[in-house]
């Protein structure tokens, strides 16, 4: 299910598109702009209320680097969010098992701290044996010392679940996780929707908690139990 597509089914359920009504078809559609705007904010708030409790499943991939000689500081993947692993792996395309590791410059990868203990860490230069975090607002790391030479670096971490495009595919393994997850953003929609509950209420609202429930019941990786009071 997309971005697009739950925002629809939520429109559908609420009566906001009734009979033969089209369905929009872009979020930049003017008739519906209001309902729009906290549908959006319904999946958003959902989601990353999922994410930020870790109850969906975790997405992790890889991605390589391809160092540049005297360039310090490279972007990671575009659907980046976290680390899984804090190092980066040397790729030698002659044999895997001697590939050495680029480990963080310290606990955190914090530049101050790297800054503190090596004042010219920009200038120096070699092949990387550590890595740091060179902006707190992007996806940016930089290596120490400066790479001399082309080599490749591979990297393992989560993979970004917010949706922001209409096309953009809900993180779900299945088609009904993500139909009633739509029923989960459909609650807080439809209590916003008719102003009657704020942020702090709408968590507390029995419907959006048996949703929940039923939802993480659904995302369990472990079978439900067939019987009760053990």
């Amino acid at each position: 299910m997309t971005y697009l597509e739950a925002v629809n089914r939520i429109f559908r359920s609420t009566g906001i598109l009734r009979g033969d009504d089209d369905e929009i078809t872009l979020f930049t559609d003017t008739q519906h702009a209001a309902a729009i705007a906290l549908a959006k904010i319904a999946v958003e708030d959902q989601l990353g209320s999922l994410i930020g409790d870790e109850i969906l499943q975790i997405e992790t991939t890889d991605a390589t680097i391809d160092l540049v000689n005297g360039t310090r500081t490279y972007a990671l993947a575009s659907d980046f969010h976290k680390m899984r692993q804090m190092r980066f792996l040397y790729v030698d395309s002659s044999s895997e098992s001697e590939n050495t590791w680029v480990e963080a410059c310290n606990r955190n990868a914090d530049e101050m701290e790297l800054a503190f203990q090596i004042q010219d860490y920009r200038e120096q230069t070699g092949d990387p044996t550590s890595w740091y975090w060179a902006s707190a607002a992007n996806a940016l790391v930089g290596f120490y010392p400066v790479p001399t030479s082309a080599q490749k670096l591979r990297y393992y971490y989560e993979k970004e679940q917010l949706v922001t495009d209409e096309t953009d595919v809900l993180p779900f393994h299945t088609e009904t996780q993500a139909q009633q997850f739509a029923r989960l953003a459909q609650r807080q929609f439809e209590l916003t929707f008719e102003s009657k509950s704020d942020l702090v209420s709408i968590e507390q609202d029995p419907g959006m908690l048996t949703q929940r429930g039923v939802l993480m019941q659904m995302l369990s990786r472990n079978a439900r139990t067939a019987s009760y009071g053990r």
